[in-house]
């Protein structure tokens, strides 16, 4: 191959990189923006739609990750003692209940069910990432009701909850 179709092709190679970034922070082929000086809403977020109802696409004008919510992925029963954790990363820790430690070493949303528990019931986790975005969020309930939650977005951030159930 000689040198000026080496040329050519470094040229068109740069051009074709140039046009997948346009297009990539332009929202896309076919996505509209959301008007400047407007949000959209939480649930528009996730609805995909901005809050005067036209669909969107994800730009540099467009949502910003903290304004998105993640809707719940675990129902908590009404009845019972559940420790419900909502994390999309990996986490670990323990939580105590009746005077014995249980090790967690987990990823994602999970509902832990507690048979038997009484007394206080005590939780702590630790974020296993760097993550500043996401939040660890723990909660302890019985019978349909929160007892008692704490969160934490720090990189690595842990998470100490108590309640006596």
């Amino acid at each position: 191959m000689g040198t000026p179709w080496k040329l050519i092709g470094i040229a068109a190679g740069t051009l074709i990189v140039l046009a997948a970034a346009v297009l990539f922070l332009a929202g896309g082929i076919g996505g509209q923006q959301v008007p400047a000086g407007q949000e959209p809403s939480t649930a528009a977020a996730i609805a995909g739609s901005s809050s005067s109802g036209q669909p969107y696409g994800v730009s540099s004008a467009g949502i910003r990750a903290e304004k998105i919510v993640y809707p719940p992925t675990v129902k908590v029963p009404q009845t019972g003692v559940h420790i419900n954790i909502s994390y999309p990363g990996a986490y670990t820790g323990n939580y105590t209940m009746n005077g014995v430690r249980i090790p967690v070493s987990n990823s994602a949303d999970r509902l832990v069910t507690l048979d038997n528990a009484t007394g206080l019931v005590t939780v702590t986790l630790t974020k296993e990432d760097r993550s500043a975005k996401q939040v660890l969020e723990v909660g302890i309930w019985k019978n349909g009701q929160l007892l008692n939650s704490a969160s934490t977005a720090q990189p690595y951030g842990s998470v100490t909850v108590s309640a006596g159930v």
